[in-house]
């Protein structure tokens, strides 16, 4: 999932660099830009099977532990399965987030690099023009783009509360377990 916004901040700079009307800073930071893209592109594959697999050990570990073969531990285990699998769904839910806005943030991305062709060409006298043409290559996209980024955002914050109960729940049970 860190990849995904990594792979997001990187276009999200890419556009400021853009409607700014710099092309030297959107060059510089393309070959980043781009390996942000495949790496958060390939996140984006591999999230449904890693999320699968993790239920898997889940629904294995809950079958494993019964109050008799556990002991005492049997609580701290079931919490661990509870956090764990609330855990999964916010990944769950944060990949089908990511995925319902990536293609606002490919878009950008083709009209981004679109842009930056045609202002390394020397299309543009000055950045202040530069950066107009940009506003007017983007602007049927802008309203995608900012629904893509606050739903990625809120799917992220949700996925950080989820993680950090499953951690204290880990610290928890790993007391116990001692």
């Amino acid at each position: 999932t860190d990849a995904v916004v990594a792979g997001a901040s990187a276009l999200d700079g890419t556009d400021e660099a853009a409607a700014s009307g710099d092309a030297t800073a959107s060059q510089r930071a393309e070959p980043t830009t781009q390996l942000a893209v495949l790496a958060a592109e390939a996140a984006l594959t591999a999230l449904p099977e890693q999320v699968a697999q993790y239920r898997q050990a889940l629904t294995a570990l809950a079958t494993a532990t019964t109050p008799r073969s556990a002991g005492k531990a049997a609580p701290a285990l079931a919490a661990v399965v509870s956090a764990g699998r609330q855990y999964a769904d916010a990944v769950a839910h944060f990949d089908q987030q990511a995925r319902t806005a990536w293609p606002a943030y490919a878009t950008l991305r083709t009209t981004a690099a679109t842009w930056l062709v045609r202002a390394t060409a020397g299309w543009f006298r000055t950045p202040n023009e530069a950066g107009a043409a940009y506003a007017v290559l983007a602007t049927d996209q802008r309203p995608s783009v900012q629904q893509a980024r606050s739903a990625l955002a809120a799917a992220d914050q949700e996925l950080g509360r989820a993680a950090q109960h499953d951690r204290l729940v880990l610290a928890a049970a790993d007391r116990v377990l001692r």
